[in-house]
């Protein structure tokens, strides 16, 4: 159902990426057979649930939410992988990560302040006032 919708986008970033690790001359010394299968099956897994799975999930998401909400998935999905990382695969998370996940949960905040807290009469005005002006600056997104 969806598949037919995008695959143009998949089928354009098949083709011009794949040339390239062609002239990066990545494939002289490898050897499918060095691989162990655990790696197979980690590359395997990434491929159905970290690609396919989630973008058809981001994609139906958008048609049933706001593109605003959805976009929050975005932010928040680099923080749920490095928490799942230190909690399954016993990765160790330093200050700069630490710091990232820090700003991304404030931004996403600032973003949705309005449906976060009941802001004043005052608050709403001027948050008002900056939508309009940004509305009259830029121009709206036309899908094709």
């Amino acid at each position: 159902m969806y598949f037919h919708e995008y695959c143009p986008t998949a089928y354009c970033s098949r083709i011009s990426l794949f040339p390239d690790r062609f002239f990066q001359k990545e494939w002289v010394d490898f050897s499918v057979s060095s691989v162990p299968l655990s790696a197979w099956l980690g590359v395997l897994f990434l491929i159905f649930f970290g690609s396919i799975v989630a973008y058809l999930s981001y994609i139906w998401l958008l048609s049933v939410k706001p593109a605003a909400l959805v976009s929050t998935h975005t932010y928040i999905n680099p923080i749920v992988t490095v928490i799942a990382g230190w909690i399954v695969a016993n990765q160790s998370i330093n200050g700069g990560q630490l710091y990232g996940l820090v700003i991304i949960l404030l931004g996403v905040l600032l973003t949705n302040v309005t449906k976060y807290f009941r802001l004043s009469k005052r608050s709403k005005v001027r948050l008002r006032r900056v939508r309009r002006f940004f509305n009259r600056t830029s121009k709206r997104y036309q899908p094709i």
